[in-house]
């Protein structure tokens, strides 16, 4: 099961994975930049452009965005989720 972490409690639990797995054991980190989506997908080619439309204009460079950081350690698994600029 994932726990949802906020930033503080993933970086503390995050060394804790590190300091358990010097000597055998690898952590794996993953990170996805999430898009806000306001609508669901249908096969309409209307909305499928309007969708792709939207994800353009997010991918602006001065845009803000936010990326969901996970990290495992065998069968532990955490995440949160993180503002970039």
């Amino acid at each position: 099961m994932v726990k949802k972490l906020n930033s503080e409690d993933f970086i503390n639990q995050l060394d804790s994975f590190y300091c358990s797995s010097k000597d055998k054991n690898s952590v794996y980190l993953t990170f996805k930049r999430i898009y806000q989506e306001n609508f669901k997908y249908k096969k309409n080619k209307k909305i499928r452009n309007s969708r792709n439309q939207n994800k353009k204009e997010q991918e602006k460079p001065d845009a803000k965005f936010n990326v969901l950081v996970r990290a495992k350690l065998k069968k532990n698994r955490i995440h949160t989720i993180v503002l970039f600029y």
